[in-house]
């Protein structure tokens, strides 16, 4: 039985990674927990969902600067390569663009273990991920993209045509099973958003940006004060560099204004939260790849995503409370409806353990530059 290595490193990842698990089942998933998940709820999540976690990695540094997640990478290099060796995987999988996801990346590369990697092909013109996540392409042997655009970027890149598999977002397999009638208990557990109306807000700190952080919050918490009707749903933002701080600037804002509510994690509710919101607002990848599947408007602010396929329903907003202000007076006046260009939810995540569990190995990690004009 072949044994696929999958590492999560975050709520975030968690969630998508999770449909993917369940397919590969217990015999062949060798489950690997680090970052996040060791400082808060993640594994007490996992172990909730009846996963078996085969070993905890150590990589975080208990504070947001650029020079913690440097000496993060280097940790999680030093440590994933340990556990590889013990493990012996004959395929690790990681997802996206996360500083941890590029130590895995390093440690099998360097030890020659095949790397499978969904989600690349990307472009986030505003964050440091976007060079790791092309970085992470370029020692991985197994691709699997959710956008047609995305799979011809890497055979641009050099990567061969036979190992990029066009699938979709893999978080759309969370669509399929959810109940997205359960009001009554959504409500139930959050009742301070119940009988409102309510906007998400969910920003991660840009870390390519110039700007001042707090320059970006208080744009935010400004043209958002200005819509008196509605409760924001806050949720926490990434452990990157500025991340604490801007958990700490939503958890005062939430202590000086009754509607503001800062909520960590919705977890399993996201879903709900976002079908039953008014608009999403921040700079997730979730806004332009699952939320426009629940036809809900999404106000994508900043360049933190710049360079995704935007699908309509998305708006996009300069990191300016004019703007912001003026972008959801517009979603609220005229809009109509999102379109669907990431996959088909129910799917993807089996066409991505068929090909995990099945392609021939054998001299796999031996790359041959692809150049296009061939």
């Amino acid at each position: 039985m072949r044994k696929i290595a999958v590492v999560t490193g975050s709520r975030a990842d968690y969630w998508l990674l999770r449909p993917l698990m369940q397919k590969l089942g217990p015999d062949s998933l060798i489950l690997i927990a680090t970052g996040d998940h060791l400082t808060g709820s993640g594994i007490r999540q996992i172990l909730e969902d009846k996963f078996v976690i085969h070993k905890e990695i150590e990589c975080l540094i208990q504070k947001d600067t650029y020079l913690a997640m440097a000496k993060a990478i280097s940790r999680g290099i030093a440590n994933f390569s340990e556990a590889f060796c013990e493990l012996k995987p004959d395929i690790i999988v990681v997802l996206g663009d996360r500083y941890e996801a590029y130590a895995v990346a390093s440690a099998a590369y360097s030890l020659k273990i095949p790397l499978a990697h969904i989600h690349g092909g990307e472009v986030t013109r505003g964050a440091l991920d976007d060079g790791y996540r092309h970085a992470i392409s370029k020692m991985a042997n197994l691709h699997f993209v959710s956008h047609e655009d995305y799979r011809q970027r890497l055979l641009r890149m050099g990567e061969g045509p036979t190992t990029v598999f066009t699938v979709g977002a893999i978080g759309l397999d969370n669509l399929r099973p959810f109940d997205f009638k359960d009001r009554e208990g959504f409500f139930t557990r959050y009742p301070e958003l119940k009988d409102k109306d309510y906007f998400i807000l969910t920003f991660h700190s840009p870390t390519l940006t110039h700007r001042l952080l707090n320059d970006q919050t208080h744009a935010i918490i400004t043209a958002l004060e200005s819509f008196s009707e509605y409760t924001i749903a806050v949720t926490q933002s990434n452990m990157d560099p500025g991340g604490i701080y801007l958990n700490k600037v939503w958890s005062e804002w939430a202590s000086i204004n009754k509607r503001i509510h800062f909520i960590p994690t919705f977890g399993d509710d996201y879903l709900l939260a976002a079908t039953f919101s008014k608009i999403i607002i921040g700079n997730s990848s979730s806004g332009i790849l699952e939320i426009p599947y629940l036809n809900r408007p999404v106000l994508n602010i900043g360049d933190r995503q710049e360079g995704r396929v935007v699908p309509k329903g998305v708006y996009c907003a300069e990191v300016n409370a004019e703007d912001i202000s003026a972008k959801i007076q517009e979603i609220l006046d005229r809009y109509q409806g999102s379109d669907r260009i990431y996959g088909n939810p129910g799917e993807i995540s089996k066409n991505i353990a068929d090909v995990l569990l099945h392609i021939p190995l054998e001299g796999i990690i031996y790359k041959r530059f692809h150049d296009a004009k061939e």
